[in-house]
């Protein structure tokens, strides 16, 4: 939910607050979660380590694109500020879905 409040807001202040905005973002979240579910049954998965990596990675990069104002406001820009700011929900649902199941207790 942070991650989805902060593309809203980033796309919002970079593009201005319109409710297409809001709406690429809503669903680019859904798209990378949609996307890491189905790489990881299509591929399955075991190791984490290196999405947690990857994961850093793009953390460090959306808080990068968030501080310096974004990427230019033309089309491609736009889709690279969404997939970027949104990047991190692929990472973390693969991460998620990969680890073991708890223990019963």
């Amino acid at each position: 939910m942070l991650v989805e409040t902060k593309a809203i807001t980033e796309l919002g202040l970079t593009f201005g607050n319109t409710w297409q905005v809001i709406a690429i973002a809503i669903a680019s979240i859904l798209i990378m979660a949609f996307m890491a579910n189905g790489i990881v049954h299509r591929l399955r998965l075991s190791g984490t380590f290196s999405f947690y990596f990857l994961l850093f990675a793009s953390l460090v990069a959306g808080w990068w694109v968030a501080t310096s104002g974004g990427l230019p406001s033309t089309i491609s820009g736009r889709i690279g500020t969404a997939v970027i700011l949104t990047c991190p929900l692929f990472f973390s649902g693969i991460v998620f879905s990969t680890l073991p199941p708890p223990s019963p207790v």
